[in-house]
């Protein structure tokens, strides 16, 4: 996922987007059961 070049995009505050889409993201991989499986051996 190319967050270093949405973040570029997005510079009045890079920090508080990258947090808030590396928790959504976060919360995909841990919650999302169809995800996980496809993680799993």
């Amino acid at each position: 996922m190319p967050l270093v070049y949405t973040a570029k995009l997005n510079q009045l505050d890079p920090e508080k987007y990258l947090r808030k889409v590396l928790t959504k993201i976060t919360n995909i991989e841990v919650f999302d059961p169809e995800r996980l499986r496809h993680l799993l051996p």
